[in-house]
């Protein structure tokens, strides 16, 4: 099996490494807290629920929660959802998992795509895992990005990205992703991000995953953002 569950290829090793097991939970409870989400979005009349608040975020919340801590009890957890009720690690290394069940919820009620689902894992507060998962992609279907510390290169939809060079400063023809809001201030926009070109992503996860990728040179948010926010997305980018 590879880390996103398809076959390896013909005579490949197997992957291997301390996180394996880790990341292949993260990506089963990325695709159950997906499940309800994409319910939710077709559901008949639309997303319940208003503002930055969906029902549907907590039950994703719990279904990444319990199939996480069920198989890693020692673990703490941070969830947007349930906040206020953080889990503390117990275990030496100080493991926990920071989630964010539906990063773009507002736009998510909307109707609008690109709300995605972020799980990171932390160990002693660095990033050692990231799964973010867009269950509605700007272009239909999902996009899943997965990575994990001694597991090789970061995956999209089950293949290998390849490694990025270094950067240096934007240049002209270079993309920046920005909140949506962003749109609400094109001039503005356009002048904060110059020379590059900016477009707009409901979800900052999902932005920094496309960073990952290489489809865009920079992400940023408008918003104040949160660990949960982002915690994802910069496991992808380490």
């Amino acid at each position: 099996m590879s880390r996103t569950g398809s076959s390896p290829a013909p005579g490949a090793a197997p992957p291997s490494g301390r996180y394996l097991r880790a990341l292949e939970l993260a990506i089963e409870a990325a695709r159950a807290a997906a499940a309800i989400l994409s319910a939710e979005f077709a559901r008949a009349g639309g997303p319940r629920g208003g503002g930055e608040h969906c029902p549907a975020d907590l039950e994703a919340e719990v279904a990444v929660r319990e199939r996480l801590l069920g198989h890693f009890p020692d673990h703490g957890f941070v969830g947007e959802e349930d906040a206020e009720h953080p889990v503390a690690p117990r275990d030496p290394e100080l493991h926990a998992w920071v989630v964010d069940p539906n990063d773009g919820t507002r736009h998510f009620l909307l109707g609008r795509r690109g709300a995605s689902i972020s799980i990171a894992l932390l160990r002693g507060g660095l990033p050692v895992l990231g799964v973010v998962l867009a269950h509605s992609a700007p272009l239909g279907g999902e996009d899943l990005f997965a990575w994990a510390e001694g597991l090789g290169p970061v995956t999209r939809n089950g293949r290998p990205l390849p490694e990025l060079a270094p950067r240096g400063p934007l240049a002209a023809g270079d993309l920046v992703l920005l909140s949506p809001s962003s749109a609400e201030q094109p001039e503005a926009s356009a002048l904060a991000t110059a020379p590059a070109r900016f477009l707009p992503v409901a979800s900052i996860a999902y932005r920094l995953a496309l960073v990952a990728a290489g489809e865009a040179a920079a992400a940023a948010s408008l918003q104040p953002l949160d660990a949960h926010d982002v915690a994802g997305g910069h496991a992808l980018l380490r």
